[in-house]
C-alpha cells in the first residue's frame, strides 16, 4: 500500500508539470526560448511549491472524472483516440532534432554501447525501472488484464505492447538527446529534460508555439493516463468485491 501511494502521489507530481506546461505554452511563456531561460522556467516550475500542488490537485480532479466514467467510456476512449496523435507528433519531433547541429554526438551517445558502465549497480538500476513501468506489485496489470474478453489473443498483445513501450522509448530519446547535444545541455539533467529540450525543439519549426501546446496537452493525457493505472486497482475492487458505486468512491 506504501509503494502503491509512493507511486500515485509521484506521478501526479510530474503529470502536474506538465499540465502547468500546458498553460504554459498556451500563453506563449515559451516563445524565443533559449537553453538557459529553459532550464529557470523548469526550475521555477518544480520550487513553486503553491502552483506545483495546484497543479497536482488538478490532475487528481480530472483522473477522478475519468475514471467515474468507468474503463470502456473513459480510459480506453481517451487512449486510444489521443494516444496515435502523441506518437505523430514524436516522429515529428525525432525529424527536427535530428536535423539540429550536432545532432549526431547526441545518437551516439544514445545507441553507443559502454560495456565498462554495466556494473552490479546499473543493473539493479534496470531493473528497478523495469518493475517501475510495469507496476510490479501494484496489481495493475492484472486488473487491466481482468477486463480482456474471451476473444482477445493475450500473447498477441503481449507482443505489441513490449514492441510499441520500446519504440515510443526509443522514439523519444532520438528527439530529446539530439537536442540536448545542439543546445549544449547536460545529458545527465534527468526527468527535466524533457521539459527543457522540448520547448526549444518546438522553437525551431513553423508553427512551433501550435504544436508545442498540442503536444504538452497529448502528453498531459498519456500522464492522467498513468495515474488512472494506479487508481484503477482500488477502484476496481471497491466496485467489484465491495459493490460500491464508482461515484461514492469520489464523493
Amino acid at each position: 500500500m506504501f509503494y502503491h501511494l509512493f507511486n500515485y502521489v509521484f506521478y501526479s507530481g510530474v503529470a502536474g508539470w506538465v499540465y502547468s506546461y500546458v498553460f504554459k505554452s498556451l500563453i506563449g511563456t515559451f516563445n524565443g526560448v533559449t537553453p538557459e531561460k529553459a532550464e529557470e522556467l523548469f526550475t521555477s516550475t518544480i520550487s513553486n511549491y503553491g502552483m506545483a500542488y495546484l497543479w497536482q490537485v488538478i490532475v487528481i480532479v480530472v483522473v477522478s472524472t475519468i475514471l467515474i466514467m468507468g474503463v470502456k467510456n473513459g480510459i480506453e476512449k481517451v487512449t486510444k483516440t489521443l494516444m496515435p496523435i502523441l506518437f505523430i507528433l514524436i516522429i515529428i519531433m525525432d525529424i527536427r532534432a535530428l536535423t539540429l547541429s550536432n545532432s549526431f554526438e547526441g545518437v551516439k551517445f544514445l545507441f553507443k554501447v559502454d560495456f565498462s558502465k554495466v556494473t552490479q549497480a546499473s543493473i539493479l538500476i534496470a531493473l528497478g525501472l523495469a518493475f517501475f513501468k510495469l507496476s510490479i506489485g501494484m496489481g495493475t496489470m492484472i486488473t487491466y488484464g481482468s477486463y480482456f474478453t474471451q476473444d482477445n489473443d493475450m500473447p498477441q498483445t503481449a507482443v505489441k505492447v513490449a514492441f510499441s513501450d520500446l519504440l515510443v522509448s526509443l522514439l523519444a530519446g532520438l528527439a530529446i538527446f539530439p537536442a540536448v547535444f545542439s543546445f549544449q545541455m547536460k545529458p545527465t539533467a534527468g526527468p527535466g529534460l524533457l521539459f527543457m529540450t522540448i520547448p526549444l525543439v518546438f522553437s525551431k519549426m513553423p508553427l512551433g508555439r501550435v504544436l508545442l501546446t498540442l503536444f504538452f496537452l497529448l502528453t498531459s493525457f498519456a500522464a492522467t493516463t498513468a495515474m488512472i493505472s494506479l487508481v484503477e486497482v482500488p477502484v476496481a475492487y471497491l466496485s467489484e468485491e465491495k459493490k460500491m458505486d464508482r461515484k461514492r468512491q469520489f464523493y
